[in-house]
């Protein structure tokens, strides 16, 4: 005889029964047919599944599989009966199906033979008992839910990210408190995404900076988008995957948010799919100085040729009919890495600051919180069992709670990140370099060779942008209202010494 195993486990009910792991039911199904003597033709299972009316019922995976072998099996084997079903109607349906179809079910515990009438009366029994059990832990899931939602406790298990738990200062249990360090690394990551940084790129610069996972040291894309788009993030109690929500459909907010919500729903929007995060169309740069290098004489920007081979940024005023009093040029790379060199010195250890534009509003969560609950409610009109009234009066309350809300205009915030300058150039390409110099760089002029042969650095002018002027007095002087971050005594005597200047320029 052809029998087919059938494995079930449940997350949603909780089981922590050993005996009914999948392991367990495949081994018991497996004992069984053997013990008949029967062949094992394949085991189907149906995890992450439930067997009542809050699952797919007879839509589930493992039932779709599980027909598939009408013809091809005699009968099919399971721990018990109600890891067939858990619902009389849905067992009842299966169970005529798969007499129909040649097909015997046998459920191993119970010990009952479906194949005579009597055998499907005792096993129509023993489903409504299963069937009231099912919606008896139902019932204890919601009051717990409910109990949970009124004490504002954790609930226990792994603690999200930007949180760690700590005694309830109000009563027994725990409660979840902001872990500075991890809310740290949670706002950066969400800035990043927000500024379009991929998602793969910030996981492997945690990776490279040995930023420790919650469960493990690795980081990736999946889990860096959880952390930032997680309501958990933002203060939302959860009940496993989903967030509890209060009488209004209102999502609950029992601890202080360890990600700024505004932030998160730029994130959020920046991730939506045909926006991917890092796809931004990059324009090509010829070379790191493009656009930022000028003659002093003319004050054009340089053009790049090539001489024997070696790429030069040289003046081409003359040569297009325009007035100049003295081309200049110089080697591109001795250039560019004096550039380099500078700014590295002059600002490498400074950490980055990301501006976010931002609209904000006094509880600009509240307002999402509440235009979500308004779409559920619209949908929930559409049910043929709706509650018609009951729905017209959340639905009234929650209008008026949005009446209740202003929005405020558009504002900027400046958000500091963990990444530095000097790691932010050394992991970046020429597009990302020559953005990062233009935001520190005005201008780079290049001062006449006098006739002296080799690459002189003294050639190359830096006029550094205002950023410079702020006043940070942990640093080093190096002119006036100018900082320098060194550490190191003799690069710092000698940048206090009196600046060279030139075209009222800043040489360092």
């Amino acid at each position: 005889m052809r029998a087919l195993v059938y494995v079930r486990l449940s997350d949603w009910r909780g089981e922590e029964d050993p005996s009914l792991s999948p392991q367990g039911q495949e081994e018991a199904g497996r004992a069984y047919c053997k013990s008949k003597g029967w062949d094992v033709v394949d085991v189907v299972r149906d995890l992450d599944q439930s067997g009542s009316d809050k699952g797919l019922g007879l839509s589930r995976p493992g039932i779709k599989e599980l027909r598939t072998y009408y013809g091809k099996a005699d009968a099919v084997v399971f721990k018990r009966l109600d890891r067939l079903a858990r619902d009389v109607a849905d067992f009842g349906a299966l169970m005529k199906e798969a007499r129909a179809n040649g097909m015997a079910l046998v459920s191993i515990n119970e010990g009952v033979d479906m194949t005579t009438d009597q055998g499907e009366f005792f096993a129509t029994i023993v489903m409504a008992f299963a069937q009231m059990e099912s919606r008896m832990i139902a019932a204890r899931v919601k009051d717990g839910r409910r109990e949970q939602r009124t004490a504002r406790r954790w609930g226990g298990g792994f603690t999200p990210w930007g949180y760690e738990s700590a005694p309830n200062p109000d009563g027994p249990g725990r409660v979840l408190i902001v872990k500075k360090d991890e809310a740290e690394i949670l706002k950066e990551c969400a800035a990043r995404v927000v500024r379009g940084e991929s998602l793969y790129s910030i996981g492997q610069d945690l990776v490279r900076r040995g930023v420790p996972g919650k469960r493990s040291g690795t980081w990736d894309a999946t889990k860096i988008k959880r952390i930032v788009t997680s309501p958990a993030s933002v203060g939302v109690m959860m009940h496993g995957k989903e967030p509890l929500r209060d009488e209004l459909g209102l999502p609950v907010r029992a601890w202080p948010a360890a990600l700024d919500p505004d932030l998160q729903a730029q994130a959020r929007a920046a991730l939506k799919p045909g926006k991917k995060s890092g796809q931004v169309k990059r324009q090509k740069a010829a070379r790191l100085l493009s656009g930022l290098i000028v003659c002093p004489s003319c004050r054009r920007s340089l053009a790049l040729k090539s001489v024997r081979g070696v790429v030069q940024y040289a003046c081409s005023s003359r040569a297009r009919g325009l007035a100049c009093a003295g081309g200049v040029s110089v080697r591109a790379e001795s250039a560019e890495s004096e550039v380099e060199r500078r700014l590295l010195l002059k600002i490498g250890s400074w950490r980055r600051l990301l501006d976010v534009a931002r609209e904000v509003a006094p509880d600009r969560e509240a307002l999402r919180d509440i235009e979500q609950a308004l779409g559920e409610i619209g949908m929930a009109f559409q049910e043929p069992t709706a509650d018609v009234p009951a729905l017209v009066a959340r639905r009234d309350a929650l209008l008026q709670m949005r009446e209740n809300l202003g929005v405020t205009e558009p504002v900027h915030e400046t958000v500091e990140s963990s990444t530095t300058v000097r790691e932010e150039w050394d992991h970046g390409d020429v597009i990302d370099r020559q953005k990062l110099l233009q935001e520190y760089v005005r201008r780079v002029t290049v001062r006449p060779s006098q006739g002296r042969r080799g690459f002189s650095p003294d050639r190359i002018v830096i006029e550094w942008g205002e950023f410079l002027t702020i006043d940070q007095p942990e640093h080093g002087l190096i002119g006036e209202g100018f900082w320098i971050t060194s550490d190191d005594p003799e690069t710092l005597r000698r940048i206090q010494e009196p600046p060279q200047r030139a075209e009222g320029s800043l040489t360092v």
